[in-house]
């Protein structure tokens, strides 16, 4: 499988090294490590605080970067949502 890993910026600042222990199981499972360039925040933030419209694009934006992968793993339960 083709595996989008998505690290938050959460996970990104607080606890990098999170983000590498999720890459080093997907690998040790036989899955295929992609991390998107164009990835970004998916807009949660935005949409919980009541900036609706402003979270759209980012939520497209994260669905279009992500359709040609065939899942996406990401070690933040609040951006899995």
């Amino acid at each position: 499988m083709r595996i989008d890993v998505f690290i938050t910026c959460f996970d990104d600042t607080v606890f990098p090294s999170t983000g590498r222990a999720v890459v080093t199981v997907v690998e040790r499972l036989g899955h295929t490590v992609a991390f998107p360039t164009e990835q970004a925040c998916r807009g949660q933030t935005h949409f919980n605080t009541g900036y609706r419209p402003e979270a759209v694009p980012l939520v497209e934006r994260f669905s279009r970067t992500s359709a040609h992968h065939d899942a996406v793993v990401t070690p933040s339960a609040s951006c899995a949502v």
